[in-house]
């Protein structure tokens, strides 16, 4: 029985393990977009859902911390031009459309390939530091 016991104190322990090493985390973002005419363009609409999958990506930074935050502050620009290398998926949650401010939200919520993530910002650490 103390085998049996052992046993599934390992399992469990090992499946917490195995969840602290995800390479894809779930994220959610939201922004906003102004636009001239009576409603949004497909490009305000597409600018927008950009904006809230990279506000997405922050939030999992800031979340992660201090020095993770500084660290996406080096690399935003190479997210913003590959973000299809770093999200692997986009749901959009609620969208908005206010005709009378002119402003179009979008929320979404994002599959974040960590990995990936982790990578750049070690590139880009290593071109820093031969620098």
């Amino acid at each position: 029985m103390t085998r049996f016991l052992r046993f599934c104190v390992a399992l469990a322990l090992s499946c917490l393990a195995l969840n602290s090493l995800a390479q894809v985390q779930q994220a959610r973002g939201k922004a906003s977009v102004s636009y001239a005419g009576k409603q949004a363009s497909p490009d305000d609409k597409a600018r927008a859902l950009q904006n809230a999958q990279l506000k997405a990506v922050e939030f999992y930074y800031a979340e992660a911390g201090e020095s993770e935050s500084e660290n996406f502050d080096a690399v935003r620009a190479q997210i913003l031009s590959n973000p299809d290398r770093y999200i692997l998926e986009s749901t959009v949650l609620g969208e908005e459309d206010a005709a009378d401010k002119r402003q179009y939200t979008v929320a979404v919520r994002v599959s974040l390939n960590v990995a990936n993530l982790r990578n750049l910002v070690k590139a880009n650490s290593a071109v820093a530091n031969a620098g």
